[in-house]
């Protein structure tokens, strides 16, 4: 709940630098945690203000080459919201893995969700190396798949940019994930057991400890 920080990833990424450092947190966050849900801290933290912004002064526009909180800065001079590539990072995410999908377990750079009434498979991935990089998906733990993945990527060059149709090849999806890159590959056509085989035993999560730092009555 409530993360965000302000650092970069990637080769000579630029602009993506940024961008590829949340597509890292949110991978490894959904991925190692188990979490339900990703809440951001904020989606504004920058503000370009020349009377100052609530009593603070102008911090005007944030280096979008390196890290900075948020992923969008307000601008009040002109009344208007900038959207930078970590916002579109973001949107890679949060725009294909809806609530209610179910999270399945995955690895390294990609992150997968199900949705088993409309028998969709969602796959994000990233890529943090200075040239394109080949990854392979199995898909052979469903019943039956559909024939290709739509592909949306953001890049330093393209915002949620759909690149068109990847074809599967049988169970398997192979694809190359450009240079710098977030991509969301979508198939449609996907059916068979979402059971879990190691699901997660919450028989005895129970935790204990210490009363709050500030016990009263209101907050014990």
């Amino acid at each position: 709940s409530e993360v965000d920080g302000g650092s970069t990833a990637g080769t000579n990424a630029g602009e993506m630098g940024a961008a590829l450092w949340l597509a890292n947190r949110i991978t490894l966050d959904m991925n190692e945690l188990n979490a339900s849900a990703w809440i951001m801290w904020q989606v504004i933290d920058n503000h370009i203000c020349a009377a100052g912004y609530n009593g603070r002064s102008d911090s005007g526009m944030p280096n979008t080459s390196g890290g900075y909180w948020g992923v969008a800065v307000a601008d009040h001079d002109k009344d208007t919201i900038i959207l930078t590539k970590k916002y579109y990072a973001f949107g890679q995410y949060s725009r294909y893995i809806r609530p209610g999908m179910l999270m399945l377990n995955s690895s390294g750079t990609t992150m997968a969700a199900y949705d088993e009434k409309n028998q969709q498979l969602v796959l994000v991935a990233y890529n943090t190396a200075g040239s394109a990089s080949d990854l392979s998906f199995d898909l052979s733990g469903f019943g039956s798949v559909g024939a290709y993945a739509q592909t949306i990527r953001t890049s330093n060059t393209e915002n949620w940019a759909n690149v068109g149709n990847t074809a599967l090849s049988g169970d398997m999806l192979n694809v190359s994930l450009a240079a710098n890159s977030v991509t969301t590959f979508i198939i449609d056509g996907v059916t068979g057991s979402t059971a879990r085989t190691n699901p997660i035993d919450l028989s005895n999560a129970v935790l204990t400890g210490t009363n709050s730092w500030n016990n009263t009555s209101s907050t014990s």
